[in-house]
């Protein structure tokens, strides 16, 4: 994702020239490589996802979070080949360096230098002999290794994509999708009626508006997979954040004074729990099964 940021942040500045329109291009696509990364910093947001963290967020593998961000072997648990044993067995095998080739911003080294570098180093001699065809041929060998070299990494993201398609969608996804091209929709018209570069750095102002809003939908999406996601609600209750229990008792003409002194109908329920708590007297609690209810 860093990799993004600095990408967009490098190519959104570059200066345009009218008699080239290429140059508005680059730093267009550099203005919307920053949207993205932006909107992947909000909890909740579907422009910019990366798969392994998606993948992460509905299976536990049998290892560490660093390595849960190597796509190979976090497929390799979730969804093992038929013929081994164990997604243990499977990730180990994927970690064989003659068979497993991450792709990524930073490339194995052994690639660079035996294979890119020397085709590199052929193109820009042909160019500068004005060897079309021999330019032509090279271009052709460096489609041929990047297509080789990022296959296996292509069918995995598409093997993934197979495995959360299969899952049932949460109720909240509508409304997250709406939000979503709401907010592209309000961008495309900033670059109608706009069209500069946002500044590098925000202001104080509008780093703190950033920030409160990157806390909110933190809040609100934490809140929305609490409600919707059963396994989300026992990770909490572990921890005495959250509870299930049994209603004994109803008071249904229980009121308190509100604060203008006029009564408020507040029913009261007794939960038995044997669930471990850390909440406070007076702590506003919320019920997944009724949402409205608090």
């Amino acid at each position: 994702m860093q990799h993004l940021k600095d990408l967009g942040d490098d190519l959104r500045f570059r200066s345009t020239d009218d008699h080239s329109p290429d140059s508005r291009a680059v730093q267009r696509l550099g203005h919307w490589l920053t949207y993205l990364t932006d909107r992947a910093d909000l909890a909740g947001s579907a422009a910019l996802i990366p798969m392994t963290s998606f993948l992460g967020m509905h299976w536990i593998s049998g290892q560490s979070p660093h390595e849960d961000e190597d796509l190979a072997t976090l497929l390799a648990w979730i969804d093992p080949p038929r013929h081994t044993a164990s997604g243990r067995d499977a990730a180990l095998a994927a970690e064989d360096p003659a068979t497993h080739r991450p792709a990524g911003p930073a490339t194995d080294a052994a690639l660079d230098n035996d294979h890119l570098a020397p085709l590199f180093d052929a193109y820009a001699r042909a160019r500068r002999q004005a060897l079309a065809q021999e330019q032509t041929r090279t271009l052709q060998e460096l489609d041929r290794l990047l297509a080789t070299y990022l296959q296996p990494t292509w069918d995995l993201m598409w093997q993934a994509y197979a495995l959360l398609q299969a899952l049932p969608e949460a109720k909240s996804t509508a409304r997250r999708w709406d939000h979503e091209r709401t907010a592209f929709t309000d961008e495309c018209l900033h670059l109608a009626q706009d069209g500069r570069p946002r500044p590098a750095r925000d202001q104080a102002v509008a780093a703190a508006v950033r920030l409160a809003h990157m806390e909110h939908a933190a809040a609100a999406f934490a809140a929305e997979r609490t409600a919707e996601d059963p396994f989300a609600r026992a990770e909490l209750r572990t921890t005495g954040e959250a509870f299930g229990g049994t209603v004994t008792a109803i008071d249904s003409k229980h009121t308190l004074r509100g604060p203008t002194g006029r009564p408020q109908w507040r029913p009261r329920f007794n939960v038995s729990t044997s669930d471990p708590l850390r909440m406070e007297p007076g702590q506003l609690l919320a019920c997944h099964a009724y949402r409205k209810a608090g």
